[in-house]
């Protein structure tokens, strides 16, 4: 699919990696010989072709196609534009876009998400810029993005590796399975696989929001109030 939507080679070898590496089973075989996607009849323009609506507000109204200079600017072919059962090819060069009028065009994926811009509104390009802005992980580093805003309350930084106990499963007489250190005031207490939770029912009487794992070879954090994985600071 990546390869009809003619996105790099180098790209489709990272995702493919990178899916493999979090558990996408299916791609851990080698793809079939039959092709996911068949066009019955048709070229390789079933997958490159798309139609463009053109909307209010978007930068392409008003435009004409040779000032949009969309195939020498963004390698993308129009085939023809569509006006009221009316069509205009593409030697109409100076027909100016309207609004409702649809753009037939032709290229590659990175082709069509170059030129996005043109056909989006203000609003959709100002999400869409927010969004991309996000830092893409790296393959081999976390994808939980780290958005804890309670790191302030982490008072305790020398965490001990294991040795340690929940005193108040010992109280009881009752075993453990893992153990959380609160990260504000040094209490251990048994994970949420554990019979009591301890670890969690400090955190509701406390409200203290961030545990460690105690556990041998084992240094992530979790913060209970925003559900995320807790980055450590680097030295």
């Amino acid at each position: 699919m990546l390869e009809a939507y003619q996105i790099d080679q180098d790209e489709i070898a990272k995702d493919i990696d990178l899916m493999r590496a979090n558990g996408y089973a299916v791609l851990r075989e080698d793809p079939p010989d039959t092709p996911a996607i068949v066009c019955d009849g048709l070229d390789a323009a079933c997958i490159q072709v798309r139609t463009v609506t053109i909307r209010p507000d978007v930068p392409a109204v008003g435009q004409t196609l040779s000032d949009l200079a969309l195939d020498s600017t963004y390698g993308l072919i129009v085939e023809e534009v569509q006006r009221n059962g009316t069509t205009f090819k593409v030697n109409d060069s100076e027909v100016q876009l309207a609004v409702g009028d649809r753009v037939v065009l032709m290229g590659g994926a990175a082709q069509f998400a170059s030129s996005a811009d043109l056909f989006r509104t203000p609003a959709e390009t100002q999400r869409h810029t927010e969004a991309t802005a996000i830092a893409v992980p790296q393959q081999g580093e976390a994808l939980i993005q780290p958005l804890c805003t309670h790191q302030h309350m982490i008072h305790i930084t020398d965490v001990p590796q294991g040795g340690q106990v929940c005193e108040e499963c010992v109280r009881l007489g009752d075993r453990w399975v893992h153990l959380r250190m609160c990260l504000t005031c040094g209490h251990i207490g048994c994970c949420d696989s554990s019979k009591n939770k301890h670890a969690t029912k400090h955190y509701r009487t406390s409200d203290h929001p961030i545990v460690q794992s105690v556990e041998p070879g084992e240094d992530w954090r979790w913060c209970f109030v925003d559900e995320v994985l807790v980055p450590k600071k680097r030295q």
